[in-house]
């Protein structure tokens, strides 16, 4: 049973990273809070499951990578389209991969990066206008990785670092 602590009815969130973890746990929340959700991640069939419980004109699931630009751009379109407004971005999305620098492959820097960092960019940009007008927020889920170092996570602790300042930035732009 779940119990409403928010009137979000009429509100729309568009969420990355929503088919598993704490992406999956905030879709729930929005959900069960009476929010209409853009579910947006990699595997379509982890998205369908973070759903199962709720009916189909509640949300509406965009599979793709959000590292891409003309991704970014596409969600935030059809989010759009489909329910005419968006109220809350919260850039979920991420990738970890654990190892010494030096056993760090070019291909895991290069997806830790283009997921954590150049991901909130693109949604962020794709989406400033729509949260514009509807007074909207854009939220990016971080970690307090972002804070300190980390043993063998030297390449997640720099994504987070670097989401940890441009959320800054863009609060005082």
């Amino acid at each position: 049973m779940t119990v409403n602590k928010y009137n979000l009815e009429g509100h729309v969130a568009l969420i990355t990273g929503g088919g598993s973890g704490i992406g999956r746990a905030i879709a729930k929340a929005f959900l069960d809070n009476g929010a209409l959700v853009v579910l947006v991640g990699r595997r379509e069939e982890a998205l369908k499951e973070t759903v199962i419980d709720y009916s189909p004109e509640s949300y509406l699931i965009l599979s793709g990578d959000i590292s891409k630009p003309e991704t970014a751009r596409y969600i935030v379109e059809k989010s759009l389209s489909h329910f005419k407004r968006l109220d809350a971005v919260i850039s979920d999305a991420a990738a970890f991969v654990a190892g010494d620098i030096v056993d760090l492959r070019e291909e895991e820097w290069e997806h830790i990066r283009s997921t954590n960092i150049d991901g909130f960019f693109f949604l962020a940009k794709a989406s400033y206008y729509a949260l514009k007008e509807s007074k909207g927020n854009l939220i990016a889920v971080s970690s307090v990785s972002g804070s300190y170092g980390d043993w063998k996570q030297s390449a997640y602790n720099a994504s987070k670092h670097a989401v940890n300042g441009f959320v800054k930035s863009l609060a005082l732009d």
